[in-house]
């Protein structure tokens, strides 16, 4: 049996993309092979309950009801806040409140949490050396430019933390270090990096009218398309072609229409180009940022083909990214005008009311020689220490502390609870998570490199279906490159 496939894809890690122009392939792991039933996960997940290691810290820590403060940007539809002020019946809440409850009880310490949602707040306290707060919870991005400017520890600096312990997610650890420097570590507390992971929603009721099974699946469900490792960028466009309909019949195609895929200008491409390995930024054999889109022939004819893919038969509803669209696709799709649409794990939630029946599948593979279905992690927080800490022991502990009992406690409820049992509409979906959140891929350009390259450039020349990616990359080639150095010169710094 899989013992640790259905509790913890804690070990749901970020794959290390090699550096290469080819796209990026994983290792093979046979654990991403089908799921089994619910009832077989909860029999497995008290087999694999037994199997965790405990950690190292012991039960006589006493550290006589020490503060330790945190400060955490929380937003809509991701988990970035640590402490739950109570239990309120809900399974997830309920199972975060009593793990820091026992973190606390355990330690004897008094957790104390500031939130804010201004993405770069902490700089200024950092900065100034203030030492109101032991660890500061933040976006990514920010997190990298602290890092950069050398204002904050190493997770190597950080004793007592055991990087090789199942509750830190040691692969990602390793990819986000640049030149082997290791800034970030992500425990099993961080719920971000299980939030941030993109899929394809379907619409039964199209899917069925389409008859796509039929027609383009040789009899087969999509799911056991899926499974047979077929599910392909090739398949998914023949999928698409046909299903946009002008449903008014006023000759426009607009929000009023049903559409194949239903996706921000900034989330369309990247899902699917990074599914298929190819990234924006990538590694040298050092270990240092380099641009993999400059003069690479392999990376320009996948952004053709899938820019081919999204506008032939008006596949794609091309919108910008805007607060008010991004709701608009969200009804749409709730209104049955979408075969697929993005969605994020984070907000699997917003569709469980959703009439409409719906599935959950990985977004496709360039090709079927492709080992693994890959999913884009987008925008996973990073805890980070600032230098006025002087009491890294003290954090080290309550930071392993924290990662070990949601590892044990509150990672198995998020993902089958949370996930599993209350968004996915049929035990194939459920299915199909194990799937989606087993290979996950951070791409540097689509995530720190955001501004400059993803929502910077490159969601505006999908939005006007513009093929000229050599422009783009002559226009934001020196900003790209210059905040690369930023990063490697600033990580190597002694």
């Amino acid at each position: 049996m899989k013992k640790l496939l259905s509790i913890l894809l804690a070990a749901m890690m970020l794959i290390l993309p090699a550096c290469s122009s080819a796209p990026v392939e994983m290792p093979v792991d046979d654990t991403t092979a089908a799921a089994d039933t619910t009832a077989s996960v909860v029999e497995e997940t008290t087999e694999a309950e037994s199997t965790i290691p405990a950690d190292k810290l012991g039960d006589n820590l006493d550290f006589k009801g020490k503060t330790f403060s945190v400060y955490s940007r929380v937003r809509d539809f991701f988990h970035g806040e640590l402490l739950i002020k109570e239990s309120n019946g809900e399974s997830l809440n309920d199972a975060r409140y009593e793990a820091m409850e026992k973190v606390q009880s355990r330690l004897n310490i008094k957790l104390n949490e500031v939130t804010f949602d201004d993405s770069d707040a902490p700089y200024a306290l950092i900065l100034s050396g203030d030492n109101t707060y032991q660890m500061y919870n933040t976006r990514h991005v920010n997190s990298f430019n602290y890092a950069s400017e050398g204002i904050v520890y190493k997770i190597t600096d950080i004793p007592v933390i055991d990087l090789d312990a199942p509750w830190w997610d040691a692969e990602f650890t390793d990819y986000l270090a640049i030149g082997g420097v290791k800034y970030f570590g992500m425990g099993a507390f961080n719920l971000t990096t299980y939030d941030s992971i993109h899929m394809l929603l379907f619409n039964k009721d199209i899917y069925t009218n389409q008859q796509i099974s039929k027609n383009h699946l040789g009899g087969k469900t999509i799911y056991e398309t899926v499974l047979d490792g077929k599910w392909t960028y090739d398949l998914f466009r023949q999928v698409m072609t046909g299903v946009t309909t002008d449903v008014n019949g006023d000759g426009k195609y607009d929000s009023s229409d049903t559409w194949a895929y239903l996706a921000l200008d900034k989330f369309s491409l990247p899902s699917i180009i990074i599914a298929g390995g190819y990234l924006m930024i990538d590694k040298d054999k050092d270990g240092k940022l380099i641009n993999n889109m400059e003069g690479n022939e392999t990376y320009f004819n996948a952004y053709n083909k899938i820019m081919d893919m999204l506008w032939s038969d008006n596949n794609w509803f091309p919108v910008l990214t805007v607060s008010t669209e991004d709701q608009m696709l969200r009804d749409m799709f709730k209104n049955g005008q979408g075969l697929f649409t993005d969605c994020s794990g984070g907000r699997i939630g917003t569709y469980r009311e959703m009439e409409v029946d719906f599935g959950m599948i990985p977004y496709p593979k360039a090709d079927e020689d492709q080992q693994h279905y890959l999913s884009r992690s987008e925008y996973p927080e990073l805890f980070v220490i600032p230098l006025a800490n002087t009491e890294l022991e003290y954090t080290g502990t309550v930071l392993e502390a924290m990662a070990s009992e949601y590892y044990r406690s509150v990672v198995p409820v998020y993902y089958e609870q949370s996930l599993k049992g209350r968004a996915a509409r049929d035990a194939e979906s459920a299915d199909m998570l194990d799937i989606i959140y087993g290979h996950r891929v951070f791409d540097f350009g689509d995530t720190i490199l955001c501004s400059e390259i993803r929502d910077g450039q490159l969601r505006r020349y999908v939005a006007a279906n513009n093929r000229d990616l050599a422009s783009m990359l002559a226009t934001i080639g020196s900003r790209v490159q210059n905040k690369l150095d930023t990063l490697n010169n600033g990580f190597m710094k002694k």
